[in-house]
């Protein structure tokens, strides 16, 4: 089916970008030894992969129960009549959004460092998470600041992007 096939895509598109930037930090940041070559890095990276596809399952498992709460009460909030997009669901949507984006900038600073930890260290997958929680948690403020930083300017770019794009065409 059409959807099987797209979701395959996405899968395989999902575990080329984390292969390359996989190889990219392994280039960077080296090993024990020295720089690795593109040859190297690109081998290495390729082992790392399904580690870094399960770092990625297991954080987005440990944030979905947060999600979750917020939905459902979200879903109290407005109730059945709400969430058929009208305008209640609209303001209700707008509260939830605060929450939602806090709790993401929280764990996007916080797991910052998950890649060239992974690549650095070649922990385990669990190993990895903690050891990106640990080394990020002295520089929480900061990171958190520059993840909003970032949020801002990508919201500040597509909403000007919108503006040029629908002004032309």
């Amino acid at each position: 089916t059409a959807r099987a096939q797209d979701l395959f895509a996405f899968f395989i598109v999902t575990a080329l970008a984390f292969l390359g930037q996989l190889a990219i930090a392994s280039i960077m940041l080296g090993g024990r030894d020295g720089p690795y070559d593109v040859a190297d890095s690109l081998r290495r990276a390729a082992r790392l992969v399904p580690r870094a596809l399960l770092i990625v399952v297991v954080l987005g498992l440990a944030v979905l129960p947060l999600f979750l709460v917020i939905a459902i009460i979200l879903a109290f909030v407005v109730g059945p009549e709400g969430l058929k997009g009208t305008p209640d669901a609209m303001r209700a949507a707008s509260v939830a959004m605060p929450p939602i984006a806090v709790i993401f900038v929280y764990f996007a600073a916080r797991f910052f460092v998950v890649i060239p930890t992974l690549v650095t260290e070649g922990t385990s997958v669990l190993d990895t998470i903690r050891r990106s929680w640990r080394l990020t948690g002295d520089a929480q403020r900061t990171l958190i600041g520059f993840v909003l930083s970032a949020l801002v300017v990508i919201i500040f770019l597509t909403a000007v992007i919108n503006i040029v794009a629908g002004a032309i065409f």
